[in-house]
């Protein structure tokens, strides 16, 4: 899809009526296979956005749906909490690849270290590469390599587990610098809702071979009691579609959509404390908060086989790139 001017997103936010499902795509083979739990990928989002636009121009002279469907543009989904219903609505970032939990002081039960891009110790080595092989060669055209991402020397201890969601703040605070910490995970943890498919059959009296899964969905949106907090999505798109009750994700559930006045903060640009701690340092930490796939996978499409290139917009910068941290590999379909 096309990119718009900053000045031409919209933003919309979608609260699930019911527990939603995103299912990964991946076959069910034999036996329990759990799927459904999975958050939903920018591809959901765009699926949701071009079908409420092209209701929209329903009866319109519009020649070909297809091609002017390409114009349309989306980011997200993100995580929206409302804390009240006072309160304005914040989005939160899934946890950042270069982040690890360690035991947090007394004022914390789990603190997140900033991993570093470091030289390998002495007797010790990597392969990283920095520029995908290409389709004929076997990797040994790569020149040079990454350093490798790690502790920061005198830490030490096991990796705890933590929020697999942070508010924007919270980033914010822990890329300025400042030491962000929790004393427990409830708050990021959604409730999520399980449910158990079979197909018996009739002559063995025993479940049909691959028809015995199970299915997850997210308890998202307004609890059960209506006590706060709610939970939904928030996305961004440069084309303008009415609020209504749409469908989004599997098994036709339904979720209201609505447009916001105000994007949350974070949303509608670099907020003044990290253009702060920008200046002057030489060097910058690019954060994913979605799921992306470059023209060579993990590897930007800016950056040519040395690691150096501009950004896109930004054409009087060059950036090298030093590291990556890469979260594990996602599957996509549809």
């Amino acid at each position: 899809m096309t990119m718009t001017t900053e000045q031409n997103w919209r933003t919309y936010a979608v609260e699930p009526l019911q527990p939603v499902v995103f299912r990964s795509g991946v076959p069910f083979g034999s036996g329990v296979r759990t799927d459904g739990s999975n958050w939903p990928l920018p591809s959901a989002a765009a699926g949701l956005l071009c079908t409420q636009w092209a209701r929209v121009r329903n009866g319109t002279a519009e020649p070909d749906y297809a091609k002017a469907a390409q114009h349309v543009a989306q980011k997200g989904p993100w995580l929206l909490r409302w804390p009240d219903e006072a309160a304005p609505p914040a989005w939160c970032v899934p946890k950042p690849a270069d982040a690890l939990y360690m035991g947090g002081s007394a004022a914390a039960a789990v603190e997140a270290v900033a991993l570093q891009p470091q030289l390998c110790p002495v007797a010790a080595g990597c392969d990283l590469p920095t520029a995908p092989a290409t389709a004929a060669g076997n990797g040994a055209d790569r020149p040079g390599t990454l350093l490798p991402v790690m502790l920061p020397p005198g830490h030490k201890g096991k990796p705890r587990s933590g929020p697999a969601w942070w508010t924007f703040e919270e980033w914010l605070r822990w890329r300025c610098g400042e030491a962000v910490g929790w004393h427990g995970n409830a708050a990021a943890e959604l409730p999520r809702e399980a449910r158990t498919h079979v197909s018996i059959d009739d002559a063995r009296g025993a479940a049909r071979d691959g028809q015995l899964f199970r299915t997850d969905s997210w308890g998202v949106g307004a609890s059960l009691s209506g006590a706060p907090p709610r939970w939904g999505f928030v996305l961004q798109s440069n084309v303008e579609v009415p609020s209504s009750s749409v469908r989004f994700g599997g098994e036709g559930r339904l979720s209201a959509l609505q447009a916001l006045a105000q994007p949350p903060y974070g949303l509608d640009g670099p907020p003044e404390p990290l253009r702060q701690r920008a200046r002057g340092v030489g060097g910058l930490s690019l954060t994913l908060t979605t799921p992306a796939i470059f023209a060579h996978g993990w590897w930007p499409h800016w950056l040519d086989r040395s690691g150096v290139g501009s950004p896109p917009g930004a054409p009087r910068i060059r950036l090298r790139l030093r590291a990556a941290a890469i979260e594990r590999w996602l599957p996509v379909s549809g």
